[in-house]
């Protein structure tokens, strides 16, 4: 209650409530919290997201989701051409693409 009511009147209004969702979801993500989200994508612990694991991870949300889809993907974030996504290239994708 005391992070939401910010002016200390004993009540959560609307603004104040705003304020804490928008600093929850909509701040920018930490480099150690990159690194456990690329850390789960990396079943392997290969240091690289590969198609496969990519897709594994992906398809349990998205159940319509193709191979042809992940390899678009792949295409899009892999800067260095290996087709795989690296660490770097897995946090830049995030922090370019946050508020």
């Amino acid at each position: 209650m005391r992070l939401m009511d910010r002016d200390g009147s004993g009540n959560i209004d609307f603004k104040e409530f705003v304020d804490v969702m928008a600093d929850q979801f909509f701040r920018k993500p930490t480099i150690t919290e990159l690194e456990i989200a690329f850390d789960y994508f990396d079943k392997d612990q290969s240091g690289y997201i590969t198609e496969e694991e990519l897709f594994f991870a992906i398809s349990r949300f998205k159940g319509d989701l193709t191979k042809s889809d992940v390899q678009k993907m792949i295409q899009v974030i892999d800067k260095d051409k290996d087709n795989k996504i690296n660490k770097k290239e897995f946090i830049n994708l995030i922090l370019n693409n946050s508020n």
